[in-house]
């Protein structure tokens, strides 16, 4: 043995890249001039990110023994080694600014010498069949999301899809107005951005021209994803991420820009291999601009597209509609039936609107519209609390199940489709709110939601009436109104689930025009005379009416209505047939 002790030489063989969460396999080796004894030789790998001055670890460090005590002889020993690394990581990465770095660090222990130590970087990368792809989806921009604004620089652009692959192709088309003759591009931006403090920096740029652009005509591009950059990453401490930018300019500065997100995955991992073609950009601006207004208004949107808005039984929609005379949005609003008779229009001419003109007045309308209903009173009160949405309606059509009008507006920009949806919620909110009853029963208001609730039925307002079921019957409550639309009468229909037994139909005017022999039995009679004297009774195989003279609410008391019920419904279990093999 040597005076003096020595150190082997460390060396590391390496896969040229690998893959996380697939073991790989490594070798270790110790060259030695003369013999050397170790203790021992571990390796260990390290991961870490650093933005800036900041530095993180990104992994548990993974420690691995590769021999234990043993004299080295002569020359190159090799000691293998398999690792496996998280499947979680990043690959590798080195920009401007930042880096996510992997090393191998190998300790071969010397007894009683200073330790053999060497660091080898580590070259990490993705897999290259991922275990899912990630889709992508159609995206629109614009420079001004107003819309275009005659004399000023305005851009549209739009892709197939925001999510390509390292070498790949982003298709897209490109629409100017108002640039003149400035410079036009499509640019490929990247950039390092810190997660903590929103800092970025640009840190690559990739320009193709566009050439003069026709003011708002489509230019269509395909855009090739340089093979070399770095996929879209997301840090501890900062991300890596690309804009495409649509842009014209001069010698002095940019007019205007347009930039999308875009994600860049690696090899593989695009939901779909076809190249998809970008949308048209003017529907797809239009789309974009519904979208975010119906965001923040409460609305959704539907193909077309479509503005919706719903509330229960109420759905409004509101489309574009393009005229000879410009754009409009057109309206549709559905609800419940009201049961008013309702007609509200709004005529051409106002010389044709005579009738109903008063009616319209009353309820706050434009004195072009033409208001007709059963009751005009009633029907002024409930039209009162959309008088002030439609103040700037044209082509006003309205009846009992639906309500159609326009607004003039380019819905080109987001004030005034903001101010539609608005309007447009408003009305379905007063809409989806019940109609008064009859201007005559209208202090009854409270006498007939009783009565619905006591018979745990459905109350129909706009003409006064409760439809109520139960195990033993299908009841009807209905007002009956004479030619000139007033309530004149009641009608209380209660029909039995089963048939009834009798002979003949029977029809009373009341109790005392009972006849003396009626085929039924003494209790079916008693229970039939207490039904009568509520007034006209008809009786059937299948039904129980009663027709009172007056309505319910101004002479007579709404619970009436349950007293002939309860009344009927004992009627009915006089009249049943027999049950089972003996009737």
């Amino acid at each position: 043995m040597p005076l003096l002790r020595t150190r082997p030489t460390l060396r590391l063989r390496t896969p040229q890249a690998v893959v996380p969460g697939e073991p790989f396999e490594i070798g270790v080796l110790l060259d030695a001039k003369v013999e050397v004894e170790i203790e021992w030789c571990d390796v260990t790998v390290h991961g870490f990110e650093s933005f800036g001055e900041a530095r993180n670890p990104l992994m548990v460090p993974l420690a691995a023994r590769v021999c234990d005590a043993r004299t080295l002889p002569v020359g190159t020993t090799t000691l293998p080694c398999q690792i496996e690394l998280p499947s979680h990581l990043s690959s590798s990465h080195s920009g401007p600014g930042s880096r996510i770095v992997y090393e191998v660090i190998v300790h071969a222990s010397v007894p009683w010498w200073p330790d053999a130590r060497a660091h080898f970087a580590l070259n990490v990368r993705a897999p290259a069949q991922p275990a899912e792809s990630i889709e992508g989806v159609p995206r629109i921009c614009v420079s001004r999301l107003e819309g275009p604004l005659d004399g000023t620089p305005y851009a549209e652009l739009s892709i197939g899809s925001d999510v390509v692959e390292v070498g790949g192709v982003i298709d897209g088309s490109v629409a100017m107005r108002d640039v003149g003759s400035a410079r036009t591009t499509i640019s490929l931006v990247a950039y390092e951005k810190s997660r903590s403090t929103g800092a970025s920096q640009r840190v690559g740029r990739w320009t193709i021209p566009l050439g003069a652009p026709t003011p708002g005509q489509p230019i269509t591009f395909a855009f090739g994803v340089p093979p070399d950059v770095t996929p879209t990453l997301t840090a501890g401490s900062f991300m890596i991420e690309y804009w495409l930018v649509a842009a014209a300019s001069n010698s002095l500065r940019e007019l205007i820009s347009a930039p999308v997100r875009v994600r860049i995955v690696p090899k593989g991992m695009a939901g779909s291999s076809e190249r998809v073609v970008a949308p048209h950009v003017g529907d797809a601006r239009l789309e974009e601009l519904f979208t975010a207004v119906g965001a923040e208004e409460g609305a959704t949107v539907e193909p077309g597209p479509t503005l919706v808005i719903r509330r229960g039984a109420v759905v409004a929609r509101a489309t574009r509609e393009l005229r000879s005379d410009g754009t409009r949005l057109a309206v549709r609003i559905t609800y419940a039936p009201l049961h008013l008779r309702l007609e509200v229009h709004e005529p051409a001419l106002v010389a044709f609107a005579r009738k109903g003109r008063r009616t319209a007045k009353r309820a706050g309308l434009s004195p072009r519209c033409v208001v007709s209903a059963r009751d005009e009173a009633q029907a002024a009160a409930f039209l009162a609390p959309l008088a002030l949405q439609l103040t700037r309606a044209r082509s006003i059509d309205m009846g009992d199940t639906e309500l159609r009008y326009a607004v003039p507006s380019s819905a080109n920009d987001r004030v005034s489709v903001g101010r539609v949806v608005r309007e447009m919620r408003a009305l379905v909110d007063a809409l989806a709110a019940p109609p008064p009853l009859p201007t005559v029963l209208a202090g009854a208001s409270a006498e007939w939601t009783e009565l619905a609730r006591a018979l745990a039925g459905e109350l129909e307002p706009g003409h006064a009436r409760v439809v109520a079921s139960t195990s033993e019957a299908a009841i009807d409550i209905a007002t009956l109104f004479d030619e000139d639309g007033a309530p004149c009468g009641t009608a209380v229909s209660t029909k039995p689930t089963r048939e009834l037994r009798i002979d003949a139909p029977i029809t009373l005017v009341d109790e005392n025009a009972l006849p003396t022999s009626l085929g039924i039995s003494a209790e079916a009679r008693a229970a039939l005379e207490r039904v009568a004297r509520f007034g006209r009774v008809s009786v059937d195989a299948l039904e129980i009416r009663v027709t009172m003279a007056a309505p319910l609410g101004p002479t007579m008391p709404a619970a009436r209505g349950r007293e002939i019920v309860e009344a009927s419904l004992r009627l009915a279990a006089a009249l049943r047939p027999m049950t089972g093999p003996f009737r």
